[in-house]
């Protein structure tokens, strides 16, 4: 039982070891979303939320399909289409969101997906943020 425990040991130290395989493919990314600035108009707040996305793989064909989808608390708000990226380049968008001056900081939260409809993404993993205010 002993030797047992020790070959699994060293197994599963080898395997968590492994180097992780290299996305290889186009690999559009959300770098960052930010309140960028709040207006209020009448009883309501103006909120100016900006993102950025910048492709952190290989240059991406032309004929690309793909948007960033906007939603809060599983209901989607809007999208924002993204052009398609050469390798390295960046994308920035804004999206006005309109909120009630009373409600309190920390209780709004939106999800921004990258949405592939035609293409690729080597990680789509990193292609989600949320962001709270």
């Amino acid at each position: 039982m002993f030797r047992i425990t020790i070959v699994t040991l060293c197994a599963s130290m080898l395997i968590s070891a492994a180097p992780a395989i290299a996305c290889t493919g186009p690999n559009p990314a959300i770098e960052w979303v930010k309140v960028q600035s709040v207006v209020p108009q009448g009883g309501e707040n103006r909120f100016t939320i900006a993102g950025n996305i910048v492709n952190m793989g290989s240059s991406q064909p032309l004929n690309v399909l793909q948007y960033v989808s906007i939603s809060a608390y599983g209901q989607r708000l809007d999208r924002r289409s993204i052009p398609p990226l050469r390798a390295g380049q960046p994308f920035s968008w804004i999206f006005p969101y309109f909120r009630s001056t009373q409600s309190g900081r920390g209780t709004t939260t939106l999800d921004f997906q990258i949405v592939m409809e035609q293409g690729v993404n080597c990680n789509p993993a990193n292609g989600h943020r949320s962001l709270t205010f």
